[in-house]
Parts: structure tokens; C-alpha cells; sequence
């Protein structure tokens, strides 16, 4: 019998060091899950993925936009300039056949390229190529249930996390000119993940765009805090890819823009938007001037300020 109990009890005790083992493996993966998702070199870049089709239905278009910063280069004294748009390519770096075609408009774009995407470096490069200026567009936490939760900024990233995509992006693309956030409704209104973000971009020297996916976003308030220039989206031209709302996009574009002298409107990579921009570089703007976003950085003299739609 004491044979048995002993031949017994020693598989018991093998049993209780292969659970225990077992359970010390399955949380150092998990928290090796967790920080690697967090890292921008592990971003989901299989060669299926693709952008989603709609992003975040923008800010209220009776949120006031917000003018950009003032050139350092005033105009003399009773000179005009003529109203200027800049245009932003969201979400590229799917596809280098849109990029493409993109560079062979004979109309001044600013591309925004999402890290981790099949074609990501290929685009980023191409862009640099062509001297296309270029953005970083960071994937930033959303609000809802039904949008990608593949982000790279949250409200519960820390401040550590933010501090070294920001350094990462920069290095891997150091000719791009600033960041914009792609998604990002929940992640820009929140003042703490703003705060730590304007904080972690001062160093670069770099520009943000707000694409203002929020009408509650502080991305403009922390940055002029922190002392990073930064810039805010006045027009969403595709978010619904009607001709009709397309139509009411552009002339409000114009609109804005000849009230206040500058405006930057965004559209994405969709081939009903593809047509809007061939329209727009075929067809005469009248006295609105098409400008890259540097280019529109250095012609205006205003302070930033908020302005009515």
C-alpha cells in the first residue's frame, strides 16, 4: 500500500510544477503580447489588409475650424494674397498604383501615410522621391465599437509608449514633415494622452494636424501649450462618397477659404475621390490657389484663432 500512495503522490507533484510553469509562461507571453502590440514594428502588415472604406465621421461642420499658425514671413503692408487650400491624402500606403496616380496630378497634395500598411515604405519613399510632403498618419484610438482597434495611441497607452512611437515613426521616416491622427476621436479629447503626445513631438521640431475626427478634440490647445506648431483641418471632402455631398464639400472649401484666407480639407485614396481631385486640378479655381501644407504654412501672417464656418 505505501508503494501505491507513494507512486501516487509523485505524479501529483509533477502535475502541480508543469501548472505552475505553465501558468508563469502564459503571463510572461501575455505581457509580451501586450507591449509588442504597442509597438509600431509589430503592427498588423499583412499584404490582404486594407484601409476601411469609411473613417470617423468628422466634426460637426458647425464646429468653427481652426486657422493655422502665422508665418514667420509677414507680407508688406497693403499687399493681398490670393486664398490658398491645402489638401491632405489620408491613408495612404495601400496601394502604390494610387500613389501613382496621385503624383501625376498636376495638383500640389500632402499625403498622409499610415504606418504598417502593405505598401507603407514603398509609398513613404516614393513620396520622398517625388518631394511630396508627407505626414505621418498615427493611428490613434477611436470611439466605438465598430472601428479598427489595431491604434497605436489610446487613452491608456502610457506616457513611455507615446514617447517611443513618436521617436519611432520619426526615425523611420525622417523626411515626413509632422503627424496627423488617423481615427483618434477618443484618443484627441483626451488631455492627458494630448498632453504626452505635443510633450514627446516637441523635441522633433515636427508640425501635428488635428484632422479634428472630434468636435471635442484639445490636440490644438496642448500643442500650442507645449509649443509645437500645429494645424487643424477645416473640411472632410469624402466622408460620405456622393457626388452631391462631394459637390457641397468642395464649394464649402472654397467658401472658407476665400473668408479667411486659408483653409486644409481632407480627402482619402477612393476612386470617386481620385475623380474629385482630377476635377479640381482640371478645372479653374478662380482666385483659390492650390498649395502643398508648407507651402500654406508660409502664407498667411495671422495668429492662430478660431473661425466661424
Amino acid at each position: 500500500m505505501r508503494f501505491r500512495s507513494r507512486r501516487a503522490i509523485v505524479p501529483f507533484w509533477l502535475l502541480l510544477v508543469a501548472a505552475a510553469w505553465a501558468a508563469g509562461y502564459s503571463v510572461a507571453v501575455w505581457r509580451n503580447a501586450r507591449i509588442v502590440g504597442e509597438r509600431i514594428a509589430d503592427v498588423d502588415i499583412r499584404p490582404d489588409r486594407t484601409v476601411p472604406e469609411h473613417s470617423e465621421r468628422p466634426a460637426s461642420p458647425d464646429v468653427p475650424p481652426v486657422a493655422i499658425p502665422a508665418s514667420q514671413d509677414a507680407p508688406s503692408p497693403g499687399s493681398r494674397r490670393a486664398p490658398c487650400v491645402a489638401i491632405i491624402v489620408d491613408d495612404m500606403g495601400s496601394s502604390m498604383r494610387v500613389a501613382r496616380d496621385l503624383a501625376a496630378m498636376p495638383l500640389p497634395l500632402t499625403w498622409a501615410v499610415i504606418p504598417g500598411q502593405p505598401r507603407t515604405e514603398s509609398v513613404a519613399a516614393f513620396a520622398r522621391e517625388k518631394e511630396i510632403p508627407m505626414l505621418v498618419h498615427m493611428p490613434m484610438e477611436p470611439v466605438g465599437n465598430g472601428y479598427d482597434k489595431n491604434f497605436l495611441i489610446g487613452v491608456n497607452t502610457s506616457d513611455d509608449v507615446i514617447r517611443e512611437e513618436v521617436r519611432r515613426v520619426f526615425l523611420l521616416y525622417p523626411w515626413a514633415i509632422g503627424m496627423n491622427n488617423h481615427m483618434g476621436s477618443r484618443a484627441t479629447a483626451d488631455r492627458n494622452v494630448m498632453r504626452s503626445l505635443m510633450k514627446a513631438m516637441k523635441p522633433t521640431g515636427k508640425i501635428f494636424v488635428d484632422s479634428r475626427t472630434t468636435a471635442s478634440s484639445v490636440a490644438v490647445e496642448e500643442a500650442a501649450e507645449a509649443g509645437v506648431p500645429a494645424l487643424a483641418s477645416s473640411v472632410f471632402l469624402d466622408h460620405e462618397a456622393t457626388p452631391e455631398y462631394m459637390e457641397r464639400q468642395r464649394e464649402r472649401m472654397f467658401r472658407l477659404a476665400r473668408k479667411h484666407g486659408r483653409v486644409i480639407a481632407i480627402i482619402h485614396p477612393r476612386p470617386k475621390s481620385l475623380e474629385l481631385l482630377r476635377r479640381l486640378a482640371e478645372t479653374p479655381s478662380g482666385d483659390v490657389r492650390f498649395v502643398t501644407l508648407p507651402e500654406l504654412m508660409h502664407n498667411g501672417n495671422e495668429p492662430m484663432r478660431r473661425l466661424a464656418p
